[in-house]
């Protein structure tokens, strides 16, 4: 490796040039700085050879880590490599060997055979492949913690448990395969995020959306769905006319269409039977594709005058006004498919009985609209 020193006049400065497969610069305030670097690198060099000085500085602190670590377990370097390389030969594409991408496949299908909802199967998918993107063909028993926390600090803490959870399943399969000895999302610390109070609808916002929607009526009768029988927007969105008993007055929600992936009957209040009757007869969908969900929401929303669409908005409204005219969640908590400790810490105080009631009257008058 050669190294060169040259003055930069205009920044006053020593430069410092080398190769080592590629071209290296560094600026010095004096010379002797740049000689003392130059000696230090020739010095790692003829110690570690050019690999050491090509490594950056965190694979550098990773290694000697693993060193520390080996040591205080009494191997040396070569044994662990070697233990390695037997463990691989015994084991063959068991151990070591298997890339990513076949691990992640793999997953797939298992967890399709087993019969997870296809929803979280692409949820699961898109998230790790996101993860080992540009690494595909990496062998998945090369990923690391510190692989693990440089991705989850992209995102913001809100949707890290999620993106933890994705990734602890693929390793934790991985595991069970072989693949690898460790499930490194184990030594992540536990994420403690404080849920601020749910965004839900004021009553000027409803009764503005329904005016809007009675005029616009193609969403109207997914709109009654999730803010007034408490449905989940995506389960609003699949449900069928079908679905809906008007003469018994109940809402199935098919297992295929639910977020948990197990069917309810919800009951909701009579009123809201009677808006969805009114909604039909108005020629309202059901059900909606995406892309109808997509322009109908975003059109709603511009009418409302909000910048952007509050995630699960109508079905947290639906949840605090059901609770806060029930006043008990065992009433509540079943039809909404949510456990009664979500309820509580959820929803529970967020709106006052008087103006749930004003709420639900804006469906009990659709009694006296006609059909």
């Amino acid at each position: 490796m050669k190294f060169s020193i040259s003055y930069l006049p205009a920044r006053k400065r020593w430069r410092l040039e080398y190769r080592n497969g590629k071209r290296f610069r560094v600026n010095f305030k004096t010379k002797a700085l740049a000689q003392a670097e130059a000696e230090r690198l020739q010095e790692d060099l003829e110690r570690a050879g050019a690999v050491w000085v090509a490594m950056s500085h965190p694979e550098r602190n990773e290694l000697m880590s693993v060193v520390t670590e080996m040591r205080e377990e009494g191997l040396t370097p070569r044994q662990a490599w070697d233990e390695f390389k037997r463990l691989r030969v015994a084991g063959g594409a068991q151990t070591g060997t298997v890339t990513a991408e076949k691990a992640l496949t793999e997953l797939h299908n298992a967890k399709l055979a087993a019969g997870r909802a296809k929803l979280y199967l692409a949820n699961l998918k898109q998230i790790i492949g996101d993860f080992i993107v540009g690494r595909e063909y990496l062998p998945v028993s090369r990923f690391t913690l510190a692989d693990v926390e440089t991705f989850l600090n992209q995102y913001n803490i809100e949707y890290r448990s999620t993106l933890r959870s994705r990734l602890a399943t693929w390793f934790r399969f991985a595991v069970k395969r072989g693949y690898r000895a460790d499930n490194p999302c184990e030594r992540l610390e536990t994420i403690r995020l404080r849920r601020g109070a749910p965004r839900v609808f004021t009553l000027p916002e409803v009764t503005k959306a329904l005016g809007w929607l009675q005029v616009h009526p193609r969403a109207l009768a997914w709109f009654y769905l999730s803010t007034f029988a408490g449905l989940r927007p995506e389960e609003a969105q699949k449900t069928t006319w079908k679905m809906i008993n008007f003469q018994d007055g109940w809402i199935r929600c098919e297992e295929q269409t639910t977020k948990t992936g197990e069917r309810r009957v919800v009951y909701p209040r009579p009123g809201v039977m009677d808006a969805l009757k009114y909604a039909k007869a108005a020629g309202s969908v059901l059900p909606l594709s995406r892309l109808q969900m997509r322009r109908e929401r975003t059109k709603l929303r511009k009418a409302l005058g909000l910048e952007a669409w509050p995630k699960d908005v109508t079905r947290h409204t639906a949840a605090s006004m059901w609770l806060a005219a029930a006043g008990e969640a065992s009433k509540v908590a079943g039809q909404l498919g949510h456990s009664e400790r979500i309820l509580h810490s959820r929803y529970k105080a967020l709106v006052l009985r008087t103006d749930a009631q004003k709420f639900w009257w804006l469906v009990d008058s659709c009694a006296e609209l006609p059909s």
